[in-house]
């Protein structure tokens, strides 16, 4: 694709046309609708609005960007990064390159949380919020919650803060920047939190070759790469947890294809956890592990 390619005026109807067949060349599915997407990114307009205009004329300027942004998505760059914008539960969210892109499966943390919640002003805790989605979804879902979202990229957390101020829940959100648990000891919230919810990094080394072109050229390595068996992350998340959840609180975590099993084997070296759910996704993969704390648990 070149971008200065061809550059005389054409109607909203041919450039649809004439992006679907070049994503397609480059084997980019569906062709048709990113073609749609980015042209109305281009031209400031909701994708549904391009077929009442489907006979209008398009000027060179807007032409050289929409042929620019299709090159760009035939070397594989997400869409997201290009369009600016994500969707999970139902609710537009802004993504940026260097934040991970949420992905449907991840909308079963919210599922496990939104059910098995009993209390209506939990305190919860988003380890590695990335956009703020989960954080995002639970506060538009329960409107009484305290949520602390935590991360180690201030990129992350910037994009999380504008994300929660688009969708009125900032007030119900704290942000703040380390690593993990590190940043919950200075506000005091040992044995206090009723939630513990986190999607890290699960894909192993032995898994990298089988990622997407998307995930491996450009999103970013920290927020999905596990280090050795993928296996000590998740027991560095469960043993801290523990210094941190109220009696009978809760971790859930999401899991990769076929970990539910060992992750939910952590759980029970301990006497002090019960797995009380494991959630499969709308392809049928268990993708998330729920676990209740029980510290006085005798077995």
């Amino acid at each position: 694709m070149n971008p200065q390619q061809n550059l005389s005026p054409r109607s909203i109807g041919q450039l649809i046309s004439e992006g679907e067949a070049l994503l397609s060349q480059k084997g980019i599915h569906p062709g048709r609708l990113t073609a749609e997407l980015l042209l109305a990114k281009v031209l400031h307009c909701a994708r549904a609005s391009l077929y009442q205009r489907i006979d209008e004329e398009v000027v060179k300027v807007s032409i050289g960007e929409f042929h620019r942004l299709l090159e760009r998505r035939g070397t594989h760059y997400p869409l997201q990064y290009l369009t600016g914008h994500q969707e999970f539960w139902s609710l537009d969210l802004l993504v940026s390159p260097g934040v991970f892109i949420p992905r449907p499966d991840t909308e079963v943390l919210v599922e496990s949380i939104i059910q098995h919640n009993t209390s209506s002003n939990p305190v919860i805790v988003d380890l590695g919020t990335g956009c703020g989605n989960i954080a995002i979804a639970l506060a538009f879902e329960i409107p009484r919650c305290q949520i602390y979202a935590v991360d180690i990229s201030s990129h992350a957390l910037k994009v999380a803060r504008r994300n929660a101020q688009r969708h009125r829940v900032s007030d119900r959100i704290v942000f703040l920047e380390g690593d993990f648990f590190a940043p919950l000891a200075d506000v005091g919230l040992h044995h206090r939190i009723d939630w513990v919810v986190s999607n890290p990094p699960y894909i192993t080394e032995s898994q990298l070759h089988s990622l997407q072109p998307e995930v491996k050229r450009y999103e970013p390595p920290l927020s999905y790469r596990a280090p050795g068996g993928g296996l000590h992350i998740y027991q560095r998340i469960i043993s801290q947890s523990e210094g941190f959840l109220r009696e009978e609180g809760h971790l859930a975590v999401e899991v990769g294809a076929g970990q539910h099993q060992k992750i939910a084997a952590l759980f029970t070296q301990t006497s002090h956890w019960k797995v009380i759910d494991i959630r499969a996704d709308l392809g049928g993969i268990p993708r998330a592990v729920v676990a209740r704390f029980c510290p006085l648990h005798k077995g």
